[in-house]
């Protein structure tokens, strides 16, 4: 999508709902020394964030070159790697990262490719390695007055069908939660209006923010974020044949 207010990535401070809950909701070991794929990595504001917390590398992907210039521009590290890649035929061999995350991402897939995304994530995670991913929650008022629902058909998903999905594909799901709530659909028309009408950034941006913020530390409707792990089958057969007593 054309970067057409020309934004760039910000440090962890200057986050706000729900990218901020996207980073706190990842677990920092799952980062620490781990090799980390960001799947749909738009500005890098996520890999700025994983940076300060020793990964061994970052690699970013998004489906074209000029999707990563904003990114390239914004993030400058050795450790991290930005380059082109399908979230459906993923360009990197299997077992290969330890931390996968996808923030908002499966949702602009074509229909019926999300069982095709799960199992190439399986794919690429080493054993007991981490999926994290953020989605539009199928509920009446988030999908309502969701403007790309309108417009482009923007999907919403329940848990049960990301869980399925995840669990299809032969992750298992420990933990999944709903944040975000009536500012966030307020501070999404805003931005659309504000972007896509006038071609500016939002209004009242610094009072969005704040009840944004405050809307993600509790349940909400609006987005739904889900953890699975790739089990390791090896560990486990190790387990199961330990004599008892």
């Amino acid at each position: 999508m054309k970067n057409i207010l020309d934004d760039r990535a910000v440090e962890y401070e200057l986050l706000h709902g729900r990218c901020k809950f996207c980073c706190d909701f990842v677990d920092i070991e799952s980062i620490s020394g781990k090799s980390v794929l960001d799947i749909g990595c738009g500005f890098g504001w996520f890999d700025l964030f994983a940076l300060r917390h020793s990964p061994s590398r970052v690699v970013g992907i998004e489906p074209q070159a000029l999707d990563l210039d904003a990114a390239r521009q914004s993030v400058n590290d050795p450790r991290i790697v930005y380059q082109e890649g399908s979230a459906l035929n993923l360009p990197f061999d299997s077992d290969s990262f330890d931390t996968v995350v996808c923030w908002d991402v499966i949702e602009h897939l074509p229909k019926m490719s999300e069982s095709t995304f799960f199992k190439e994530v399986y794919r690429v995670l080493r054993p007991s390695g981490e999926l994290y991913i953020s989605t539009p929650y199928r509920s009446f008022l988030s999908t309502v007055f969701d403007p790309a629902w309108w417009l482009i058909g923007h999907r919403h998903y329940t848990t049960a069908r990301l869980v399925a999905l995840a669990e299809d594909a032969g992750l298992t799901v420990p933990y999944s939660t709903i944040r975000g709530s009536i500012f966030e659909i307020a501070g999404l028309w805003n931005m659309y209006i504000c972007k896509w009408v006038f071609r500016r950034q939002p209004m009242f941006h610094s009072f969005f923010e704040k009840k944004e913020d405050a809307e993600h530390q509790r349940e909400g409707f609006m987005t739904l974020f889900l953890k699975a792990i790739k089990p390791n089958k090896a560990l486990n057969t190790t387990l199961d044949s330990e004599p008892e007593g």
